[in-house]
């Protein structure tokens, strides 16, 4: 047990050092600085060119939203999903050596594979196990952090887009990636009847459209967000953490 927790603490005061470099030392593979500037320019965009002409500049909870994006983004994906996958990794690998008697996993490490060869086996595997469980085959196969930024920074405009009060018609592209106006209904606060969600892609459409859980009966532009009884939701952290939990 004590070479897991060491496995953990290793890894997380590990990330949590390269969380404090990357904040005392820009660079232009910089992802604390990366998520800050595409955070800033889309904003912008929705300032000057807005979608939803009365929604306020500062919406209600603009700062705890913000919060939500360096510690989602950030403090817990590259933090503490990082930290966990080393141990389940660990874990998964004593099982492997126990049980069956294999040593290394590795039987292809992708860090040595080109660029492109990289991209599209990451951006593959996003797609289909998504923030949770994406860092777990990630740190099987070998992956670092710097590996995939660029596909993570390409999601992350996406993700920024699809959430701004811009209109961005893709036209023949919105079949493969998502937009502000196609994920706008996934936070309507009306759904089809017999559906618990729909458009759930981020950054691609495709699997929304292969899966037909596709619903865009117009633009969405002026309809009501969120959902039954948002008015008497907790407005502070802890109090959304702990929702949940409690009954009413």
């Amino acid at each position: 047990m004590n070479a897991y927790t060491d496995v953990f603490w290793n890894s997380f005061s590990g990330y949590a050092r390269y969380f404090f470099h990357e904040v005392m030392h820009p660079h232009w593979g910089n992802y604390f600085y990366w998520l800050l500037a595409i955070s800033l320019l889309v904003y912008v965009l929705e300032l000057l060119f807005p979608w939803r002409k009365n929604q306020p500049k500062i919406r209600q909870d603009f700062w705890l939203d913000a919060f939500y994006m360096f510690f989602n983004f950030f403090l817990f994906s590259l933090i503490g999903y990082a930290a966990l996958s080393d141990v389940v990794v660990k874990a998964f690998n004593d099982f492997l050596a126990s049980a069956f008697g294999i040593q290394n996993l590795l039987a292809i490490r992708v860090a040595g594979l080109p660029y492109w060869a990289q991209l599209l086996i990451y951006h593959f595997m996003e797609t289909i196990v998504y923030r949770s469980l994406e860092y777990l085959p990630l740190a099987m196969i070998g992956f670092g952090i710097q590996d995939f930024i660029l596909v993570h920074l390409f999601a992350l405009t996406i993700g920024h887009l699809n959430h701004a009060n811009i209109y961005l018609p893709l036209g023949p592209l919105q079949y493969v990636f998502n937009s502000p106006q196609m994920h706008i209904w996934h936070h309507s606060k009306t759904l089809p009847e017999g559906r618990y969600g729909v458009n759930y892609g981020i950054t691609l459409s495709v699997w929304d459209y292969l899966f037909g859980t596709v619903w865009m009966p117009g633009n969405g532009r002026d309809i009501e967000l969120g959902f039954n009884k948002i008015e008497q939701y907790p407005h502070g952290f802890w109090g959304q953490v702990f929702k949940p939990f409690r009954r009413g």
